[in-house]
């Protein structure tokens, strides 16, 4: 699949980061270093930084950043499932399918940008059915 994605859109999900090379790897392991500095508290991503406040404050901004990593984070979670149980079908009939699921979480991502381009080209090559 990293070979497929790497011909049609030059860029993949997994890619080792190269950095003498001035590569910083697929779409996954990028967005695994940007969350680690929110876990690890990174200079400027602690909660006090991103609300510029001691307390809990909704800033619209923030916000948006938080549904957007939320988003790309599942979107990566459903192919990887996808990935591992290519046969998956959901126990009950209201379950909504895979697919649907990351339909909905590429929705949120800003159409035409590197991430969602990447993620629309693997979902290509992992559900092939209409």
């Amino acid at each position: 699949m990293e070979l497929q994605l790497q011909t049609a859109i030059r860029d993949d999900l997994f890619r080792q980061r190269n950095v003498l090379a001035g590569d910083e790897g697929g779409l996954a392991r990028t967005l695994f270093r940007e969350l680690s500095k929110y876990t690890h508290g990174g200079p400027n991503y602690t909660d006090a930084d991103l609300w510029k406040s001691n307390g809990p404050v909704i800033v619209h901004t923030v916000f948006e950043l938080w549904v957007h990593m939320f988003a790309l984070v599942l979107a990566i979670g459903l192919l990887e499932i996808q990935i591992a149980r290519p046969n998956l079908t959901p126990e009950c009939s209201d379950r909504r399918k895979l697919k649907e699921l990351f339909s909905s979480a590429l929705a949120v991502l800003v159409i035409g940008s590197d991430e969602r381009r990447i993620l629309e080209a693997a979902a290509l090559l992992l559900w092939t059915e209409p």
